[in-house]
C-alpha cells in the first residue's frame, strides 16, 4: 500500500484542488505544510521520500540527539524512579522516542508516549515503535493523563501554533509535579520560514513561559534553537499571560 493511501478520501479530495489546481504534479510537500493544518500535515507526514531525504537529514537528528542526551540528565537527576514515564507531544514519526529509547540504559525501565494530529505520522511511528503507546489527538484536547509524566517533550510545535499558551498548558497539566518539560523552537532572531506563526527569540520566549515555572534556556545548533527545559513545581496548570512574540 503507498502512503498515500494513509490519508482518508475526503481529506485528499479536499487538498487536490486547493494544491494541485491545473498541475500535473503533486504539490511539494514542504509548501503544503506552511498551512499548519491538519490536513496539510496528513499529507506531508505521508510523502515516504521527502520525509527520507528532507525532513529526518542531518540537522534534525542532531537536535533530537542534543535532546536525549539532555533528557537523559533530566532522569538521572530525578533518581529513584522505578519507571520513566516520557511523553512527546507533536511526536511525527517518533524519530525523537527512538533516539532517546536507544540512549536509555539496558537496564531502564520506560513507558513512551506520543501524541500527533496528523494520522498518517503516528502510523509511522507505530511501526517504528511498537511498543509504545502513539494516539492520534490534538494538543488542546486529548485524552493524556493528568500529573502522570516524568518528561514531557515537545519539539518544534509551539511556532505553527495560534495559541501557544493552550499548549504549554497541556504540557504542564500531563507532566507531574516534580517533573520536566523540554520543549524547543527555533530561534526568531534568525527564523523567517514563512510556515511559521511565532518568532521568539531566547528573552521573548523565555518571557511567554515566566509563569510556567523555573526554566533554563539554552541556544544550540550554531544559535538557531532555543532548547528550553522547565521545571513543574506544585503549580498544577500553567496560566500564561498574553505575550506578543513579534515584539522587540
Amino acid at each position: 500500500m503507498q502512503a498515500r493511501n494513509f490519508i482518508p478520501l475526503f481529506i485528499r479530495n479536499r487538498l487536490r484542488p486547493l494544491l494541485y489546481g491545473n498541475r500535473q504534479s503533486a504539490p511539494s510537500p514542504i509548501d503544503v505544510v506552511k498551512a499548519n493544518t491538519q490536513e496539510a500535515f496528513e499529507y506531508f507526514f505521508a510523502q515516504d521520500e521527502f520525509l527520507a531525504e528532507h525532513y529526518l537529514e542531518a540537522d534534525r537528528i542532531a537536535l533530537y540527539e542534543i535532546v536525549a542526551r539532555r533528557s537523559i540528565e533530566l532522569i538521572k537527576a530525578s533518581g529513584g524512579l522505578k519507571t520513566v514515564r516520557v511523553c512527546d507531544v507533536g511526536c511525527g514519526t517518533g524519530e525523537m522516542l527512538d533516539i532517546l529509547r536507544s540512549s536509555l540504559a539496558a537496564d531502564s525501565q520506560f513507558e513512551l508516549f506520543g501524541l500527533d494530529f496528523a494520522r498518517s505520522a503516528i502510523l509511522k511511528a507505530q511501526k517504528l515503535l511498537p511498543t509504545a503507546t502513539l494516539k492520534v489527538g490534538d494538543i488542546y484536547d486529548n485524552d493524556l493523563p493528568t500529573d502522570y509524566f516524568d518528561l514531557v517533550l515537545c519539539l518544534e510545535t509551539l511556532e505553527h501554533l495560534q495559541t501557544p499558551e493552550a499548549a504549554v498548558r497541556t504540557l504542564s497539566r500531563i507532566c507531574r509535579p516534580g517533573g520536566h518539560i523540554l520543549i524547543t523552537v527555533p530561534n526568531g532572531d534568525k527564523d523567517s520560514w514563512e510556515g511559521h506563526v511565532n518568532f521568539w527569540n531566547v528573552s521573548q520566549f523565555a518571557e511567554f513561559l515566566s509563569s510556567a515555572g523555573p526554566c533554563e534556556t539554552d541556544l544550540v545548533q550554531n544559535e538557531t534553537t532555543i532548547v528550553t527545559v522547565l521545571s513543574k513545581g506544585e503549580k498544577a496548570i500553567y496560566e500564561p499571560e498574553a505575550i506578543d512574540s513579534s515584539s522587540d
